[in-house]
């Protein structure tokens, strides 16, 4: 059994978000966490994590080349009291089978308005779209600055701005430009 404490931490920090946004001056507030343990291949430890809006439901990527839907419980007061997830997804290849373990080191995930996820690996630079959890991916247009990356130092985290634009940071910027 392994734990995962990035989706433990994350979920203790989650924060619904009212309908109608946040603004600046809005924070995160701490409502509670909990402990997920999941087992299996492609299971290490989980590096993405996106939260509906209601603070419900959320998708989390495995660093190992796959996804899990799952579903947070909460108290009227939007506590956690706990989580569940659901089978662990492998991330497929342009082919439609199983992602190969030396193409998965999948680190960021974004969802767009849309629902398409969107997937940053460090260890080959790049980052897909997928249309959902088991299909095929998209692979997007890769920036030559991806190939410089040192090993094991490549793309981990995805944001998406409200104007729809994506952005993938690096674990470092080893770039002489930053």
């Amino acid at each position: 059994m392994r734990l995962c404490p990035f989706i433990a931490l994350i979920a203790a920090l989650a924060w619904a978000a009212p309908s109608s946004g946040v603004t600046p001056a809005q924070q995160a507030e701490l409502v509670g966490g909990t402990v997920l343990t999941q087992r299996g291949p492609g299971v290490g430890g989980f590096s993405g994590l996106y939260l509906d809006a209601d603070g419900t439901g959320f998708i989390a990527l495995s660093d190992r080349g796959a996804l899990v839907r799952g579903t947070i419980r909460r108290a009227g007061d939007g506590r956690i009291l706990g989580a569940r997830l659901g089978p662990m997804v492998p991330l497929l290849a342009a082919n439609g089978r199983p992602m190969p373990p030396g193409q998965a080191d999948s680190e960021g995930l974004a969802v767009g308005p849309d629902g398409t996820i969107f997937i940053a690996f460090e260890g080959q630079g790049r980052v897909e779209a997928r249309a959902g959890l088991a299909a095929v991916p998209r692979i997007l247009p890769v920036d030559p600055s991806f190939r410089r990356f040192p090993p094991n130092r490549g793309l981990e985290s995805l944001a998406i701005a409200r104007d729809g634009a994506l952005y993938a940071l690096p674990e470092d910027a080893p770039l002489a430009d930053g």
